[in-house]
C-alpha cells in the first residue's frame, strides 16, 4: 500500500500497432505458424494510454498521465529478436515456444525479410514502444 501523496510509475509494452518488434513477430506467426498455439489470455488489459490512465483513476491516483515512449532494439537479425522476446516477455515467449519447430525457421526468415527496412549498417534498429504511466496517491 502506498502512503498518501506517494507517486507511482509503470511501463507496459504498447500495442503491436505502436510496437514494430511485436508486429513483426505476430505477423510472421500469422503467416507461418499458429497465433492461438500458446493458449494464453490475450494481451491488452493495459497496453494503451487510456487504459493505463483509467486504471490509475480507479485506484484513486491523481495527477495521472500516460504517454508512449519509443526506442529501438539494435539486433543483428530475427533470431536475436526472437531470443530477446523469448527471454524477456511472458506471453510472447509462450507464443514463440508453442510454435511447431518446423515453423520457426520460416517465422525467423519472414521476420528477417520484413525487418530489413530497419537495417542500419550491421544491425536491425527495430522500433519498440511502451506506455509510461504515472500518478500520485490522493492525500486523505
Amino acid at each position: 500500500m502506498l502512503k498518501p501523496g506517494a507517486r507511482i510509475a509503470f511501463t507496459v509494452w504498447a500495442t503491436p500497432e505502436e510496437n514494430i518488434a511485436w508486429s513483426l513477430v505476430f505477423d510472421a506467426i500469422a503467416r507461418h505458424g499458429n497465433r492461438s498455439a500458446a493458449q494464453a489470455p490475450p494481451p491488452g488489459a493495459l497496453n494503451r494510454i487510456d487504459q493505463c490512465v483509467r486504471a490509475l483513476e480507479a485506484a484513486d491516483f491523481v495527477d495521472r498521465s500516460a504517454e508512449i515512449v519509443r526506442a529501438e532494439w539494435f539486433l543483428p537479425n530475427a533470431h536475436a529478436l526472437i531470443a530477446a522476446l523469448s527471454a524477456g516477455t511472458v506471453r510472447m515467449a509462450a507464443l514463440i515456444g508453442a510454435q511447431e519447430p518446423s515453423a520457426l525457421a520460416a517465422i525467423a526468415s519472414d521476420i528477417d525479410s520484413q525487418a530489413e527496412r530497419f537495417r542500419r549498417d550491421h544491425n536491425l534498429a527495430i522500433p519498440i514502444a511502451a506506455v509510461l504511466a504515472r500518478g500520485r496517491k490522493t492525500v486523505d
